[in-house]
């Protein structure tokens, strides 16, 4: 099958782009700049918003994978225009091409009342998606770990780096974190699972729920670091975030990103596993494979 894959140089995308190729797939995956030649890829160098192009890059597919998102806002890069906006004109070059398979993802905690935009906007996204009269599968993946993520990685840098541990809050807030693997492992079978998985809304999530705080004590304890914590008062940080941007300097948390995690991310729909053979990877098993410990 050849499916036209967007987001295809992100975190998931890459391992995504791989899979695929190694099940005997090919792919068109869009990148915003040149790329090297890498085997059963096409590189269509677009910017998602340019329907031309994008129609052009599906001409051949048979499934289109899109994953584009964004975590924080930059510029014209607005989560309004990288997710809604985006989904909509994915949508449309799939309608002049005929195209009739969608894999979407989405994120756990998307909704309409929502406290922030970034899930407001994925929702959004959503229901564009549940509109197109088109055979969709849409995923909700709770926090994603794995090589080249964002979360863990973070985590392990301000561990190494802080002379002490900061937790925001309580720390008690569920997670359940979910490995990379299992999410490529759920879009590879969704192609293949025409019935069972069409015209479906599935939360993807890792096999345990671990609190924050508990999050950290696993990282640190598979790094060998031995540190104070100290509890952040919610309002401290939100007063810190406010005057950052105040002063035109970069938070390390956006106010959207502290409100998403004090929010929790577990799974409260578990569809997933009637429908998919997923792998279950905990967070202990999976940072082995990408998270060095300190020598001792």
């Amino acid at each position: 099958m050849r499916i036209f894959l967007t987001g295809a140089t992100g975190f998931i995308g890459t391992h995504l782009r791989r899979a695929f190729v190694r099940d005997g797939h090919q792919v068109a995956g869009l990148t915003r700049g040149p790329r090297e030649e890498e085997e059963g890829v096409t590189w269509v160098q677009s910017d998602v918003n340019d329907q031309d192009r994008l129609a052009e890059g599906m001409h051949g597919c048979e499934a289109v994978v899109h994953l584009i998102g964004i975590i924080t806002e930059q510029g014209e890069q607005t989560f309004q225009r990288m997710h809604a906006q985006a989904t909509e004109h994915v949508l449309s070059a799939m309608r002049r091409t005929k195209l009739r398979r969608l894999l979407h993802m989405s994120a756990l905690g998307a909704g309409p009342r929502q406290p922030t935009e970034y899930f407001r906007t994925k929702w959004a996204a959503e229901e564009l998606v549940r509109a197109s009269a088109i055979d969709y599968t849409i995923f909700r993946p709770s926090t994603v770990f794995g090589p080249g993520d964002g979360f863990v990685s973070t985590l392990v840098t301000q561990l190494r780096r802080f002379p002490v541990i900061p937790i925001i809050g309580k720390g008690n807030y569920p997670m359940a974190p979910i490995s990379v693997h299992a999410v490529v492992q759920a879009f590879l079978q969704a192609l293949s699972l025409d019935g069972p998985a069409t015209a479906k809304t599935f939360e993807l999530c890792g096999p345990e729920v671990l609190t924050f705080e508990q999050i950290v004590t696993l990282i640190a304890d598979h790094l060998g670091i031995k540190k104070a914590r100290a509890h952040l008062p919610v309002s401290l940080v939100n007063l810190g975030i406010d005057l950052l941007r105040f002063m035109h300097i970069t938070s390390p948390i956006t106010r959207d990103q502290l409100d998403m995690l004090l929010l929790g991310s577990v799974c409260a729909d578990h569809g997933a596993i009637q429908v998919f053979d997923l792998p279950h990877i905990t967070l202990a098993e999976g940072i082995r494979e990408y998270v060095r410990p300190a020598r001792r």
